[in-house]
Order: structure tokens, then C-alpha cells, then sequence
């Protein structure tokens, strides 16, 4: 099994960032992520439940990610389904408050293996370059989205 940390801060209160990491709708506004769908067709723009399957697309490469647990306002765990790259692929999403302020401290972390043996320190190095760019994308926009609510 392989894995990757990535932490970042942002100055939203964890129920901020919380709120923006549920909402699979949002991901497309400060991800990478091209579009956000449920499997179920419900309310795309309202936030997600454990056990919703959401479906992600980036150029041509599609995956869903299922909720599998959450505390809320500071924890989010998934796994990544039907990808053909990497299996076990198990993601959290976990918040700390900072005791100065309202900021929050955003861990984001996983572990998975490759489909193709010999290839997981690649991936390794891949996620967590392209998770890092997420967390910083997830800590602006929950900033940016308490700020605008004030």
C-alpha cells in the first residue's frame, strides 16, 4: 500500500470548509475537477450524505467517490470506485481549528495501491502534487466563501 499527506490552512471556520468539501458541486470551482454529478440525479447543489456515490470528471477521465464516514466539521472519509489505475484507494479529509481565530488546518490524506506492480511510487508522487493543488484550491475557496457570507 502506498499513501499520500497534504495539509494546507484556510481562514473559514472548519464548518466552512466542511460545508464546501461535502458539496460535490463546488469541487469544479476550486479544483481541477471539469463537472460533478450524483448517481442518484438528487439535488447536486445541496451537500452529500454517506453513502452517496458522487461522479467527477476531468477531461476525459472519469471515477466516483462514495461517502463512506463523516464527523461533522471536521472529518471525511471516502473511497474512490471504479478506477482502473489504482485499487483500495481510501481518501480523509480532516480538520483541525486553530486555536487563533476561526482558521482551520486542512489534512487531506489517503492510501492506495496500483493496479500495476512497480508503479505506486509514481502515483505517489502524482497524488501528492495533485492533492496538494486541491487542499490549497479547498482552503481559498472555504475562505473566500466565509468571507463573501459575512
Amino acid at each position: 500500500m502506498y499513501n499520500y499527506r497534504v495539509a494546507a490552512v484556510s481562514a473559514a471556520a472548519p464548518s466552512v470548509v466542511f460545508g464546501v468539501a461535502l458539496r460535490g458541486a463546488t469541487w469544479p470551482q476550486w479544483s481541477s475537477i471539469d463537472s460533478f454529478a450524483l448517481a442518484d440525479d438528487s439535488a447536486p447543489a445541496g451537500p452529500q450524505i454517506v453513502g452517496d456515490v458522487r461522479f467527477f470528471r476531468r477531461g476525459r477521465r472519469k471515477f466516483a467517490q462514495q461517502i463512506i464516514a463523516m464527523t461533522p466539521d471536521s472529518r471525511l472519509d471516502y473511497s474512490v470506485i471504479g478506477d482502473s489505475r489504482l485499487r483500495n484507494h481510501w481518501a480523509t479529509i480532516e480538520l483541525v481549528q486553530l486555536a487563533r481565530g476561526g482558521s482551520t488546518i486542512i489534512y487531506w490524506h489517503a492510501t492506495f495501491a496500483p493496479r500495476i506492480p512497480g508503479t505506486g511510487w509514481i502515483w505517489q508522487t502524482f497524488l501528492r502534487r495533485h492533492m496538494q493543488s486541491m487542499v490549497d484550491g479547498l482552503a481559498a475557496y472555504a475562505a473566500a466563501e466565509e468571507k463573501s457570507s459575512v
